[in-house]
């Protein structure tokens, strides 16, 4: 049975980094060098939640919650759902399925199916779904949970144009049905702080708030309520309340780190030693995270993405000059945009502008005032013209480097480097990570591993180096190549590799890719230990329990590997590789019944999967069912064409059951 090991993939050109902005602070708080005023940097310092923000703070909290922040995620629910009574359907040509979001009740399902030429089902699977993600301000996309590990599901309604497609990166063939993970870096970002996080796995939630909430701003409440409750009240009018951030007392980088967390979009590198719920208000980002994106040696790419207002207001020129513009200047995060005219964000430009050129217009514009408001312009449509986003479809942004806009060339060239947005003494390693995650994560083109391999060579000697030579040789596909690389390692390198100075995802990932190489070399005794070592890490990651059990049933040990892919199911039982591994090994074992149940389920929940409908042209072969094996075939051919496997199999048919 073969082993899954792909990765999707796509690509680009170029070696070095051109970095963006600059992470040195000039700002009061150079402000972290020693220890932070702020209480809630403290590691004793929990979350509250909102509803105890609520109890002192009500007024802020009734406007809050309609914002986008406040609305960024919740239950599926028909309250909360942009979607209306008769949601659209849609279709994927590329792999021949179509989807309509049902209600039934209160209860919202995805049903997925796929239709023959003359209209008869050939699939269907109805997915109910938990939660919705995004605001309804431009979006709603929707994820289900089983067990506590968060999946997308294939299928966002686009608000401001009314229209229902695939969500952002399951386009052009690549549509992953329901089999994307949520983790905790996704989730961090559109969403309160995730406490309910297991540790043990890479997107298993035990619970989940419900929208992102004040602490996102303001930090850990726990040291503020204790004081409150206490009877120490600070006069703010005197100097600050230390035991919560108040952002407006933050220097404007800093102000700006809150919102760059989440609105600075890229490839995010988190830095040696930092997760994903490391970094709080008031603290320095780049401390903790280093946020990629791709440019051209020839022109930068001149579209529009989806979160990076930050960073494009920081080209204009009102921020350049100005020292105290930042993003609340014109978004009042405790008050939704939709309840905000025009002429509030006229009235913010006209502050700045009043005595600007001549004109009749406000701030001295060279449009009439009666013209501008025939024509709806004010100063956004004109300064910050709005467009549709380069990573998600159907949208419209506003650009929010402030200026004005005339027609250019398009951009010319692939991007051929990665430059770090935030920080521009970004180091070796990061870069290194970057390029690795670039083509991991967003586009997997062979130029961002040549240029990892590039900053590779330039990594001093040790564990850092070593990991990240296994990763890219793994990326490669390379498996001699990672053997070779983890054969002349130092004992003691190699275990640092698997030192707890490590995160559990870092020794994981480390022994995963190291076992996919000795199993794929047959080295099955190192293999089996390093399997073990990535599941002791990362004991609630099935992804890695089922590669396991392919490598103990490749290698005789059919009771352990059955063993271990039901321990998979159970865990996580829409898992359709561990459905089909286990029917093998039933099959292996005369198991019939049991072997065609488990097959069977694993085409309900992947009709494509062809492994499983392999396996059961095999069954019936076994049981001497010819008309139903060639049947099946044909029907495989149909789907995926001249596979070796499936030409094997086509073989088998005519031997044992040569045509009359």
């Amino acid at each position: 049975m073969k082993k899954v090991r792909g990765l999707v993939i796509t690509a680009a050109l170029g070696v070095w980094t051109l970095a963006l902005s600059r992470c040195q602070s000039s700002s009061p708080e150079a402000e972290t060098q020693g220890r932070s005023p702020w209480w809630n940097h403290g590691d004793s310092v929990h979350y509250v939640g909102i509803e105890t923000c609520k109890t002192c703070h009500f007024e802020i909290y009734a406007t809050y919650v309609e914002t986008g922040m406040g609305r960024s995620f919740g239950a599926a629910h028909p309250e909360r759902s942009a979607l209306g009574s008769h949601p659209p359907g849609i279709s994927d040509s590329a792999l021949d399925l179509s989807y309509r979001p049902i209600w039934q009740k209160d209860q919202l399902f995805l049903l997925e199916y796929r239709l023959d030429a003359s209209g008869d089902t050939l699939h269907r699977w109805r997915q109910p779904l938990d939660w919705i993600i995004g605001s309804g301000h431009h979006t709603n996309s929707h994820l289900w949970q089983a067990n506590g590990y968060v999946h997308q599901a294939p299928y966002t309604y686009y608000t401001q144009q009314t229209r229902a497609d695939l969500p952002p990166g399951f386009e052009r063939g690549q549509n992953s049905r329901f089999s994307r993970p949520i983790g905790l870096e996704c989730m961090s970002c559109h969403n309160a702080m995730p406490l309910g996080f297991d540790l043990l796995s890479l997107n298993r939630f035990e619970e989940l708030p419900q929208g992102i909430d004040c602490e996102r701003c303001h930090g850990p409440g726990s040291a503020h309520v204790r004081k409150i409750q206490s009877g120490k009240v600070t006069d703010t009018a005197q100097g600050p309340d230390f035991s919560i951030v108040n952002p407006g007392r933050l220097s404007i980088e800093r102000r700006f780190d809150i919102c760059q967390r989440c609105h600075l979009q890229g490839n995010a590198v988190l830095k040696p030693g930092s997760d994903w719920m490391d970094f709080r208000p008031g603290m320095r980002l780049y401390d903790h995270i280093e946020v990629y994106s791709p440019v051209s040696g020839k022109a930068q790419q001149g579209g529009l993405i989806m979160a990076g207002h930050a960073e494009r207001l920081r080209e204009s020129a009102c921020f350049q000059s100005s020292k105290t513009l930042d993003c609340t200047t014109c978004h009042n995060p405790h008050h939704s945009v939709r309840n905000r005219t025009s002429e509030v964000f006229n009235q913010t430009c006209a502050g700045c502008h009043a005595t600007g050129r001549q004109g009749s217009g406000p701030g001295g514009c060279s449009l009439a005032a009666d013209q501008q408001r025939i024509e709806k312009q004010g100063c956004v449509g004109c300064h910050m013209p709005a467009s549709g986003s380069e990573d998600i479809p159907h949208v419209r942004v506003h650009d929010h480097k402030i200026g004005v806009h005339r027609p250019t060339d398009p951009a010319s060239g692939l991007p051929d480097r990665l430059g770090c947005i935030n920080c521009d003494t970004a180091d070796r390693l990061s870069r290194m990570t970057a390029y690795l995650q670039q083509y991991e994560q967003f586009e997997s083109r062979d130029l961002w591993l040549d240029s990892a391999a590039v900053v590779l060579a330039q990594l001093d000697p040790g564990a850092d180096a070593l990991e990240s030579g296994l990763r890219l040789d793994f990326l490669r596909k390379d498996y001699a190549g990672v053997l070779r690389r983890w054969d002349a390692a130092p004992t003691g390198t190699r275990d640092a590799l698997f030192s707890k100075d490590r995160t559990r995802s870092q020794r994981a990932w480390t022994a995963y890719r190291l076992a996919e190489a000795l199993s794929e070399s047959g080295r099955a005794v190192e293999a089996d230990q390093a399997y073990r070592a990535a599941l002791e890490a990362l004991p609630a990651h099935p992804p890695f329990r089922v590669q396991y059990a392919h490598h103990l049933l490749e290698n005789g040990q059919t009771s352990e590997a059955l063993e271990a892919y039901r321990e998979a199911i159970r865990q996580f039982p829409m898992d359709a590789d561990a459905h089909n591994g286990l029917g093998f090994g039933l099959l292996q074992k005369g198991e019939w019944d049991l072997a065609r149940a488990s097959l069977e389920r694993a085409l309900d929940l992947d009709p494509d999967h062809l492994l499983a409908g392999v396996n059961l042209c095999v069954l019936d072969l076994t049981l001497g069912r010819w008309a139903a094996a060639e049947q099946r075939s044909t029907q495989l051919v149909a789907r995926h064409g001249n596979h070796p496997k499936l030409q094997r199999l086509i073989r088998e048919i005519q031997l044992r059951n040569p045509p009359q």
